[in-house]
């Protein structure tokens, strides 16, 4: 819904959902079938879907064929893999009140000391050009304090840290990522539902920091955050866009330690090869990132596997 996830059986007439178009449609009826089959469907980006077997799905075999409709239990029937139609940018109503600048709070996410044992932010930029953007997204009545600055080498995150005190520190608060350590942080839930506007600032906000373009003009988002992770994620798809969460469990071993210790670090998430179907979409701002950047659209998004997951109660909205 434009608010949130909600269980299907806890729909109401008059309810707002959204709609793969991106616009909003109201439920008519609620008809609950009882307990039938159901099945999951994997999706080519991880997703895991589960739904009955005569749920109505809008697919194709490949891109040069017409779109037909086909209820879970014959694509069964006729096996194989099923492309789904892209998902256009998603309303979630109009702009609201958010008390942090999104694109500011996505930077903070990213790359930023949030109250570690101290009352102030402590954040390290990259080249001047985007140490004074954040200055100014922060705005005025903050004590800012420079304690490094290095503009000479512009590639390198270490060119400039500030630490800042002001009315932001309690906007934090009152947010709930204050004091969160880099694998606590999550996006909070007003942004991950605000407009299509602010839901791209925030997500530009994290890819300027935490994110990559490679030269293949692919873009990434990288956390030890798995919560975070999933945030970016939902920022993506709810902007029409594809990405696919994946994992990585560090081993390393300390130089005191015997050749055959191995320690388990702690685990890394990669929002990769995110992609969007809107080509005016660009996910990142800054200039060497947007250089890279490039616009197109990778395989559709695609149903994988289908398995048999049981029976339990199900229901039907129009």
């Amino acid at each position: 819904t434009p608010t949130g996830w909600v269980p299907i059986g806890d729909l109401r007439v008059g309810d707002p959902v959204c709609e793969p178009s991106g616009e909003q449609s109201f439920v008519t009826g609620v008809f609950p079938q009882g307990e039938r089959p159901v099945y999951e469907l994997t999706l080519s980006d991880g997703q895991k879907i589960v739904a009955d077997d005569n749920h109505r799905w809008k697919v194709r075999r490949h891109r040069r064929q017409s779109w037909t409709v086909m209820t879970t239990a014959e694509m069964v029937a006729a096996g194989g893999r099923y492309h789904l139609p892209p998902v256009e940018v998603q309303d979630f109503g109009p702009p609201s009140f958010l008390p942090v600048d999104p694109w500011l709070l996505g930077v903070l996410l990213g790359d930023a000391h949030l109250g570690a044992g101290k009352n102030e932010i402590a954040i390290s930029c990259g080249e001047k050009a985007f140490a004074d953007r954040i200055l100014e997204a922060v705005g005025p009545n903050h004590e800012i304090r420079i304690v490094r600055r290095d503009y000479e080498r512009p590639e390198h995150a270490e060119g400039v840290e500030h630490h800042i005190r002001g009315p932001l520190v309690q906007q934090l608060r009152d947010l709930g990522v204050w004091g969160e350590l880099a694998h606590q942080k999550h996006v909070p839930n007003a942004y991950l539902w605000a407009s299509a506007k602010d839901r791209l600032a925030i997500l530009q906000g994290l890819l300027d920091t935490d994110g990559d373009v490679d030269q293949g003009g692919r873009a990434a988002f990288n956390t030890t955050s798995p919560q975070l992770a999933e945030d970016v994620a939902h920022l993506v798809r709810s902007l029409g866009g594809i990405t696919r969460v994946g994992v990585h469990h560090p081993i390393y071993r300390r130089t005191s330690d015997s050749p055959d210790v191995r320690r388990r670090g702690r685990d890394s998430y990669r929002c990769g090869n995110i992609r969007f179907s809107d080509p005016d979409i660009c996910p990142v701002t800054r200039t060497h990132k947007v250089e890279r950047w490039r616009v197109g659209w990778t395989r559709p998004l695609a149903v994988t596997s289908i398995e048999p997951a049981g029976r339990t109660a199900t229901t039907c909205i129009s």
